[in-house]
């Protein structure tokens, strides 16, 4: 990722995995020496409670519920590529302030390394990709270091010091694109099936209508054996798998109509949540209101309240494990029902 914080324009490797020394210091690759230089701050690390020490890997920078992840910080200066100052091949001095175009390839698999580049003029009326830095790891981990390619953008201002701030700060994003060469059509599988036969409804009094077919990738993949063979609360993995529907019929004894909807769960497409059935005619999302106390504490209120004390309202059930909240000022906000396997607790939700 590309970070700029106060002059500074630095390159971010962040990751579950470590970074070898070995990788960051050798001399055919990034020569970043010594590696510690280039590592998270010990002033910036968060102390452990329970040891008293300063320890990685650390929650990133506005992402206080993500797994923890190492960090590797490479300033413009050590940049293998052209730091875009003036000293580089393509002479070009950026000003980050200018709406610029940046590109960042990787292999998914992360065995492999990444480049970074910046879009810049070249000449009267023209320009081109200019390669700023080449993170070179080809061949030197012991296991890959991500799990799949289905990233998503992300745009973060952070300040931890907000007693400083004395104006906005913002961001603009004018436009984004995600692409993937070459392609792997093993990985995709062509089905057909044929659902039994329903009963279509609707109330004249009412919208309530009920569903003929609905096409819903599972949230999580589970193993060959089953939800938790070993009783070990086992999740499974996401699933990143999407459906593509290419042709769809239906016939009836009766003249009726037929709607197709897309059910939009979040910014996040269909993994947003893995809850509420479309046959029972309910929607997958729910609209709530709720205060956060101790952090992350979630109390669902009566939408009706607008002055304290609330009523407290119960709005989830057991099936909203997971389910991810969607509102002004929240970033990757999911429900944390306390309990474990089925015996979760809708009343008591935290977030996470």
């Amino acid at each position: 990722m590309f970070q700029v914080t106060g002059s500074q324009w630095n390159i971010i490797r962040r990751s579950t995995l470590r970074t070898p020394d070995s990788v960051l210091e050798d001399p055919a690759g990034m020569n970043l020496v010594p590696a510690d230089d280039f590592r998270t701050p010990v002033t910036d690390l968060e102390v452990n409670p329970d040891t008293g020490e300063r320890e990685e890997p650390q929650q990133p920078p506005g992402r206080d519920k993500s797994e923890r992840m190492y960090e590797v910080r490479i300033p413009r200066s050590k940049w293998n590529g052209d730091p875009l100052n003036g000293s580089g091949r393509s002479g070009y001095i950026a000003n980050l302030e200018n709406v610029t175009m940046y590109k960042i390839e990787f292999s998914w698999y992360g065995a492999i390394g990444a480049k970074f580049y910046a879009y810049v003029p070249s000449g009267s009326g023209e320009a081109r990709w200019v390669l700023l830095h080449t993170w070179i790891i080809e061949n030197q981990l012991l296991t890959p270091s991500l799990k799949a390619a289905d990233f998503k953008f992300r745009y973060v201002t952070f300040n931890k010091k907000t007693s400083s701030l004395v104006e906005p700060s913002f961001i603009y994003k004018y436009g984004s694109s995600y692409y993937i060469d070459g392609g792997d059509e093993g990985s995709i599988t062509l089905s057909s099936t044929t659902s039994d036969s329903r009963l279509f409804s609707r109330s004249v009094s009412s919208d309530s209508r009920g569903a003929v077919v609905a096409l819903h990738p599972k949230s999580r993949i589970l193993n060959s054996f089953g939800y938790d063979p070993e009783n070990a609360n086992y999740q499974g993995i996401t699933n990143n798998k999407k459906i593509y529907p290419l042709t769809l019929a239906a016939i009836s004894t009766q003249n009726v109509r037929i709607d197709i909807s897309k059910v939009i769960v979040s910014s996040d497409g269909q993994h947003g949540t893995k809850s509420i059935s479309l046959v029972a005619s309910d929607r997958f999302e729910k609209d709530v209101a709720l205060t956060i106390s101790n952090y992350n504490t979630l109390n669902f209120i009566d939408p009706a309240d607008t002055t304290p004390p609330y009523t407290i309202a119960t709005p989830l059930t057991a099936l909203d494990q997971g389910a991810k909240l969607v509102g002004s000022g929240l970033i990757n906000a999911y429900v944390d029902l306390q309990g474990t396997g089925i015996a979760v607790d809708p009343t008591q939700a935290r977030l996470t």
